[in-house]
């Protein structure tokens, strides 16, 4: 059954505006990565599995540059006031130790490589990355730039940028991390769901603690 659901008056009037704006945020969060994470399943399936790369490609990117961006919000400017509210000591802990971890991205080997898609794959499109793998000079063999279904060029898939954004990314990737160069991309790919998931699991925790209680429900009218 569809219901509304209410935040009580008592609990708006009691919270400082710093935390309601970090509750706003958290629900934020919570419908952009279950947006993007849920197109796995909704999405419409694309024209053959070249095509439905493609897809599971650029999905995967938006929720790295989804998840980059929140955790950053997070650490940065959420923490604090979320630590001053009326959570349990273990989440309290919890949410101290995700913080700590995000504060040393730097040392990180999957988040390093996170910042690289947000920041030069996606949210800036840098060309530079690039730069490494075109070349100048006479060529001896045509290029291979993607697939199309018919001759219109409409309903087409461009590969060349991904031949060279995943390169770039597949360079990235430390061995440590990955000493397989061909599974390097699926190593990505897999961490981004596995960390996304994780991180979605905690805004859950977070959301559910603060709003038991303080909610109340409504049945929806049936159009």
């Amino acid at each position: 059954m569809d219901q509304w659901m209410y935040l009580k008056k008592e609990f708006i009037s009691q919270a400082t505006k710093e935390q309601y704006i970090t509750l706003v945020q958290l629900m934020r969060m919570s419908n952009q990565l279950e947006f993007w994470m849920g197109l796995y399943k909704a999405a419409p399936k694309e024209k053959g599995p070249v095509f439905e790369h493609k897809h599971e490609i650029e999905i995967d990117f938006m929720i790295i540059c989804c998840y980059k961006e929140a955790t950053k919000v997070f650490c940065k400017e959420m923490c604090g006031a979320l630590l001053q509210m009326n959570l349990s000591d273990q989440l309290k802990h919890e949410l101290s130790e995700y913080k700590t971890w995000l504060d040393n991205y730097k040392n990180d080997r999957f988040l390093k490589v996170v910042e690289k898609i947000r920041n030069d794959l996606r949210f800036h499109l840098k060309k530079d990355i690039y730069k490494g793998y075109v070349k100048d000079g006479e060529h001896h063999a045509d290029s291979h730039i993607g697939y199309t279904i018919g001759d219109t060029y409409e309903d087409s898939f461009y590969v060349e940028p991904y031949k060279i954004e995943l390169e770039y990314l597949v360079d990235s990737v430390p061995n440590e991390a990955c000493s397989d160069r061909d599974k390097r991309f699926t190593w990505i790919s897999n961490t981004a769901r596995e960390k996304s998931t994780e991180f979605l699991r905690l805004i859950r925790k977070i959301l559910r603690e603060i709003l038991k209680g303080n909610v109340h429900l409504e049945k929806m009218p049936v159009s």
